[in-house]
This record gives C-alpha cells, structure tokens and sequence, in this order.
C-alpha cells in the first residue's frame, strides 16, 4: 500500500535504540507536528509470542519510538538526533485488539499536542496500513531534557 522508498535519515538515526529494540523500519510523513511510520510484524520482534504474534501493548513501545522520530527529525542540529528522551506516562490508551499478527503491517502516527519546556503530549495510534483499521490509540507523555544532568529534575 505505501513506498518503500523514503526521503527520510533510517529509523536507526533518529531513535536511541539498538539492534532489536529499533522496531520501526521507516518514516513516511513528517512535518512540524505528525509523524506516520510504518513496520511490519516479524519474527524477530523481540516481543514476539509463542504464536509468532505481538501483543497489542506493545503497541505503546512501538508509538513511543514514532514520537522519538518525529523529535529526532525537528532537531536541526543533525549531531542532536537520536538523544534521550523519557516517556513518563500514558492516558486513555485504548486496545482495540488483542495483538498484531506476524507479517502485518502497521502504520503508527503521533501528533503533537503541547510542547514545552522539555515536556511533550501526543496523540498517538496504530492503525492496519492495508485498510486503516484503528487499532490502538492513546496519549503518550515524555519529558526530553537538555542535558543528562536534567534528568535529575525528575
């Protein structure tokens, strides 16, 4: 359903996360206050099932590191992308299935809220990127200091 090209820097740069724990595979649109990415369910998910399926909380991980991106991406120092940032809380996550099914592809978007500070809200969702069933969505919190030393403020 979309390109596998993508006029954006590899997931692997804009989140800070190695290896297996980098788990979507591209940004698909970008600007000021959204970001869509998209991936697909594998085997190599290091949250994979018994049944070679993820759970739909996971899902929450998958949205964070949407919003990690899209950080990532409005830092226009490119040295800056990819630094820590810490997600404090989640609302009104809601679950409108049980788990994603291995070789589904998903389309996770987050749109920016409230910025300030070093304090971020988005409004976050999952949906089926073959037919744009919702399937989960919630408010994710996340604080990104200046510096490591900020973190101390928590």
């Amino acid at each position: 359903m979309f390109s596998t090209k993508s006029n954006y820097p590899p997931i692997s740069g804009l989140v800070p996360h190695t290896r297996t724990m980098a788990l979507l595979e591209r940004v698909i649109y970008r600007d000021a206050n959204r970001i869509d990415c998209l991936m697909t369910i594998s085997v190599q998910d290091p949250f994979i099932n018994e049944y070679g399926n993820v759970p739909a909380y996971v899902g929450i991980e998958y949205m964070s590191q949407g919003v990690a991106a899209h950080s990532s991406l409005n830092k226009t120092d490119k040295t800056e992308r990819g630094k820590i940032g810490v997600l404090l809380g989640s609302r009104k996550v809601e679950l409108f299935v049980q788990e994603f099914f291995q070789k589904q592809e998903l389309l996770i978007s987050a749109n920016l809220v409230l910025k300030r500070d070093g304090f971020g809200v988005f409004d976050c969702d999952i949906r089926n990127a073959d037919d744009g069933e919702l399937l989960v969505r919630g408010c994710l919190k996340f604080y990104e200091p200046k510096t490591i030393d900020d973190m101390d403020a928590l």
